[in-house]
């Protein structure tokens, strides 16, 4: 790039001269990297490569679609739903026009490539339905009041308000409960029957919608869209740590934790059973943060307990590409057990409250193992560890599972698809 082609004796007296002198070999070295950095880093060429293409084939948004759910907050969980499904949708259906409601507008439509609306602005998501051809609620476990009603009726709200304005209205991929409470239940089961289609992404959300009332025939299994989401290269997760000046091993323990001070015993005996696990076989434990509100504290505290270190994720993707680099995994987190079990990572899940199931069902469905914390000790998690790290656990099935898993979420979307109106033909005699 506007420079003579190289030569082979050009090529060994540079080599040579790299060589003879580190000092200089390091710094046209950071040169070069920050040069990289700056003009030639992924994000950039991702952006430039879709430009192109965008302008080669120009595709006409005919439909509208909203989406609705705890996108831009700060999970990595929420946000790998978004991604997985964004990215599959755009596959099939080119012509849909995708709005979010968020928390963070611009780093939302920066990172996802798509028109963002604050989620918290009672205007702006008014007319953002007003406008829509599709609203759809979801995914994960928004339909709860295990953390708040507020939470609850404000999912709610969003979906009575769809039905009113005569929008096709859709809860997909959700998790339902707990729901504490029959007002709770019943207003669940009152604003879903005026739903148009409703998808479960487990078994236990659909026998508790049955259970208070709402017809059978309108629900659908489904899988998490997070199994959508493209499994990076190992060399990604390589890179994450070295940015993160994690000490390179051979072998590494991924360890997911909630942070908050009702979980601060299960912490302990996670931390507990870690460290001996660590000690026995020489693992490095890695401690990526899924919600750096409310984990990054408890997560540093137990990193600095076992000689760990924290990892801070700026994409799912991140995440998916550091449990890739790991031998196990022990989790307190959904969507970290999710993304590990698409990797092909055995792990043990353990749920944060003995009322919240939705880690113990998926554990099941996956061929994962978990631990109620009310029946959790060291003892049980070490040798539920050591089972995990033995050469002849059967992680063909965890490949099969994933596999099955996501062709359910493939074809969800498809049927989501299938609701939403064709595009139609410009009229030429106008």
């Amino acid at each position: 790039r506007g420079f003579p082609l190289p030569t082979a004796e050009a090529l060994e007296a540079d080599l040579l001269t790299l060589l003879n002198d580190p000092q200089k070999c390091v710094q046209l070295g950071t040169e070069c990297r920050a040069l990289v950095k700056t003009h030639f880093n992924a994000d950039t060429m991702c952006r430039e490569t879709l430009a192109l293409y965008n302008e080669i084939r120009p595709v006409k948004k005919t439909v509208r679609l909203t989406v609705g759910g705890y996108f831009g907050c700060g999970n990595t969980g929420d946000d790998a739903i978004l991604l997985g499904f964004l990215s599959t949708l755009q596959k099939i259906a080119p012509h849909v026009e995708v709005t979010a409601l968020t928390a963070s507008v611009r780093q939302c439509r920066r990172r996802f490539g798509i028109r963002c609306v604050n989620r918290k602005n009672p205007i702006a998501v008014r007319l953002t339905l007003a406008r829509t051809h599709l609203f759809l609620c979801g995914g994960g476990s928004l339909l709860q009041n295990l953390t708040s009603n507020r939470s609850l009726s404000y999912y709610l709200a969003l979906l009575r308000l769809s039905v009113r304005l005569r929008k096709i209205s859709v809860l997909y991929a959700a998790g339902i409960g707990p729901l504490i409470g029959k007002t709770a239940r019943r207003r669940v089961a009152r604003t879903l029957s005026a739903c148009r289609y409703v998808s479960l992404r487990d078994s236990g959300s659909f026998r508790l919608l049955t259970a208070i009332g709402v017809d059978a025939a309108k629900l659908h299994q489904a899988a998490d869209p997070a199994l959508l989401l493209p499994c990076p290269p190992k060399s990604r997760g390589t890179a994450i740590l070295w940015e993160q000046n994690v000490p390179e091993r051979d072998h590494y323990l991924c360890v997911v934790l909630r942070g908050g001070a009702s979980c601060a015993l299960t912490r302990d005996l996670i931390v507990a059973a870690v460290r001996m696990i660590c000690q026995r076989h020489g693992f490095y434990p890695l401690f990526p943060v899924f919600d750096r509100k409310h984990d990054e504290k408890d997560s540093l505290a137990a990193a600095e307990k076992v000689d760990g270190k924290i990892i801070f994720l700026r994409e799912p993707t991140d995440a998916t590409a550091v449990l890739s680099l790991c031998d196990a995994a022990v989790t307190m987190r959904l969507h970290a057990l999710i993304l590990a079990t698409a990797a092909g990572i055995p792990t043990i899940g353990i749920p944060a409250d003995s009322r919240d199931s939705k880690i113990t069902v998926f554990a099941k469905s996956a061929g994962q193992t978990f631990l109620s914390p009310n029946r959790l000790t060291v003892p049980a998690l070490v040798e539920a560890l050591e089972t995990a790290l033995a050469p002849d656990l059967g992680r063909r099935i965890l490949t099969d599972a994933a596999a099955q898993m996501r062709d359910a979420a493939l074809q969800d979307i498809l049927r989501i698809t299938d609701l939403i109106p064709s595009p139609q033909p410009k009229n030429e005699t106008q």
